[in-house]
């Protein structure tokens, strides 16, 4: 599931469906009192498969990459110079070369900072480790002074099959603002 926690009042919130491939997939957005130009985003596309009625050649991440097409969309159709932060489980199994995380930095998005350090957030089977989970963000007007990411771990040596009781390791930001 998909959630924006806040100690501070929401402003404009909103949630949208996203095209089905095997799961109904539902994105939530949210502005913050007093941060309007701001928006925070969560999704998590599915694992995948393809568009119904869609051919199978060269099908790979083509049911994500839909997703992410339609994220997009909706995410350009916000008036003025609006920044936002997208934190999401991609299911990029290939991480940042998967079609559904092109479609993001094609779009002019960018990778928090640190991201580059992180090799996997997902661990599977018999240590089988994947990075599914991205930050990313976009400030057309530079308001967001820094935006950096860092992978929490239970243990040192990442070597168990859970972290913090789940398959998938936590991602923490910190994001400094500028004052216009």
């Amino acid at each position: 599931g998909n959630a924006i926690l806040s100690n501070v009042a929401f402003g404009n919130a909103r949630a949208f469906v996203l095209p089905y491939i095997k799961q109904r997939r539902v994105v939530v957005k949210a502005e913050l009192e007093g941060l309007e130009w701001l928006t925070w985003v969560t999704a998590h596309l599915d694992t995948g498969g393809r568009l119904p009625g869609a051919p199978r050649v060269a099908s790979y991440g083509a049911g994500r990459a839909a997703q992410s097409q339609e994220l997009m969309h909706r995410l350009n159709d916000m008036t003025g110079p609006q920044s936002f932060v997208i934190g999401a489980d991609l299911n990029t199994a290939i991480g940042t070369r998967d079609p559904a995380f092109r479609v993001f930095t094609s779009a002019g998005l960018q990778r928090a900072s640190g991201s580059e350090r992180i090799r996997h957030t997902f661990h599977g089977p018999t240590m089988i480790r994947f990075l599914l989970d991205h930050l990313l963000y976009r400030s057309p007007e530079n308001r967001i002074a820094t935006f950096e990411v860092t992978r929490l771990d239970e243990r040192p040596g990442d070597d168990t099959s859970t972290v913090f009781g789940s398959d998938h390791h936590p991602l923490l930001a910190r994001m400094e603002l500028r004052t216009i």
